[in-house]
């Protein structure tokens, strides 16, 4: 896996970006403890001569920007969200003087040349807007952009928000002095919008409007003179002023992300609106997993054609409906022994057989995960996410329950091919009970990952011979 990984660095790849054409880096978000996986699947779909290297929490590689292999970047399920690196750089900064700090991040800017990049990110995203307005297109379209705002804060006050602030619009002196300044016909412009999204866009292409939107972002490891948004703000600032972008926090075309660690900085531009984890799901519960956190558990239990998989505390149903879809030549069996988690794992999976208008290979059923109702031997994998004892159950528990369902899955699980991934907070009290195991289950491997700020271990477990 990532062992015959090539020994590479952003550096490396974003050179070699620089130096063929059409060849863009990619960086995609993992928790941590995950980059390995992703990486795997990273090499699965690109082939294994993709080069890659991975950091703490991400994975960077390099593909050739042509259609097929955007596609295919949109169907990668082990990472959150992806962003197209266009540069990379050491900066030394003072260290003392914030404005001499804040004046070398607007440096940046101006020593880098955003024109050579925006159209392969335009052409990922489908953007079919103004990427490089001029200086009155640009305040044509802030004038026009502020008209819109300002009827939407009017429409929200009809309905009773009469204190509603709209994020970015100016105020009613404003507004009216730009449309003076560059002789637009207020009244006659909010005539003619459409109400209509799909009208309004054509509108905004057909008169020259639809000029880019975006916003700028900071994230920040280290000790530094100036805070994250300090630094977004004049990096952001300095990119309005080049390039006569509009600044839109919320309804944005374009995110641009700056990244500093220490001396080391390096920019993004967005591919992803919202994170790719979210979906699968649409009913809810207090311990629901990330879609992309079940895809990585999974890919650790190598699932093979024909196995049948079982998570038996399920809640709401994230692992079994992720294996279903990343997976469709397994078979899952899945059940709680809460009524409620059964209820919402039942209105999952009937959401996602109505979006694919198709039955998943998937059973669910209510339970006791210490009395399988299935026969000895026969299941191929068990994953599942263990409580905790955080937001459910009590961490004193712990013990007794990872006893019991420790001791079923030995007697469920296939001898010498079965597999089980387990997930949980409580590390040393699972430690503890699986020495009493030792004998029919080797540890193949076991990684800390970071799930929302908890320190949390997956062990990766094979059965051997010995029967129970």
């Amino acid at each position: 896996m990532s062992d015959k990984t090539p020994e590479l660095s952003l550096q490396t790849l974003i050179h070699d970006n620089k130096a063929k054409k059409n060849v863009i880096t990619i960086e995609g978000t993992v928790d941590t403890g995950f980059e390995g996986i992703a990486l795997e699947e990273c090499i699965e779909i690109f082939g294994n001569e993709v080069k890659c290297c991975r950091s703490r929490g991400r994975i960077f590689f390099n593909i050739v920007s042509d259609a097929e292999n955007i596609y295919k970047l949109r169907k990668m399920r082990s990472v959150d969200n992806l962003y197209q690196i266009i540069s990379t750089e050491k900066i030394d900064f003072d260290g003392k003087d914030k404005d001499v700090d804040l004046s070398t991040i607007k440096d940046i800017v101006n020593r880098y040349d955003f024109k050579q990049d925006i159209p392969v990110w335009a052409s990922c995203m489908a953007y079919l807007g103004i990427a490089f307005p001029t200086s009155e297109q640009s305040q044509r379209a802030l004038a026009v952009n502020n008209i819109l705002k300002e009827k939407a804060g009017s429409a929200n006050k009809k309905e009773g928000e009469a204190d509603v602030k709209v994020e970015g619009s100016e105020s009613i002196d404003s507004l009216k002095n730009d449309c003076d300044e560059i002789k637009l016909d207020k009244v006659k412009i909010n005539e003619e919008l459409p109400s209509n999204k799909e009208e309004l866009d054509q509108y905004l292409r057909d008169n020259e409007l639809n000029v880019l939107k975006f916003r700028a972002t900071c994230n920040r490891v280290g000790k530094h003179s100036f805070s994250s948004m300090e630094a977004a703000r004049d990096f952001g600032g300095q990119l309005h002023d080049n390039y006569m972008w509009l600044v839109d926090l919320k309804y944005y075309d374009l995110e641009v992300v700056l990244n500093i660690c220490d001396y080391e900085i390096y920019i993004g531009l967005a591919l992803t609106r919202e994170s790719m984890h979210k979906r699968n799901i649409t009913h809810f519960g207090p311990t629901t997993l990330r879609a992309t956190l079940c895809h990585n558990l999974l890919r650790f239990a190598r699932p093979q054609i024909g196995d049948i998989v079982v998570d038996p505390l399920c809640g709401g149903g994230s692992i079994p409906f992720e294996c279903s879809l990343a997976f469709p030549y397994t078979f899952n069996i899945c059940g709680d022994n809460h009524e409620k988690a059964v209820n919402r794992t039942l209105c999952n999976l009937n959401s996602l057989e109505t979006l694919y208008k198709k039955p998943l290979p998937l059973d669910v059923f209510q339970w006791d995960a210490a009395r399988l109702p299935l026969r000895s031997g026969s299941v191929d994998v068990f994953t599942t996410d263990l409580p905790f004892g955080k937001r459910s159950g009590r961490k004193i528990d712990n013990g007794p329950l990872y006893r019991r369902v420790m001791k079923e899955l030995t007697r469920v699980v296939r001898l010498e091919s079965g597999r089980a991934v387990l997930m949980t907070h409580d590390r040393k009290t699972f430690t503890k009970i699986f020495s009493s195991f030792s004998q029919y289950w080797t540890n193949q491997h076991r990684i800390g990952i970071n799930l929302g700020g908890l320190d949390a271990g997956v062990f990766v477990l094979k059965r051997t011979a010995r029967m129970i």
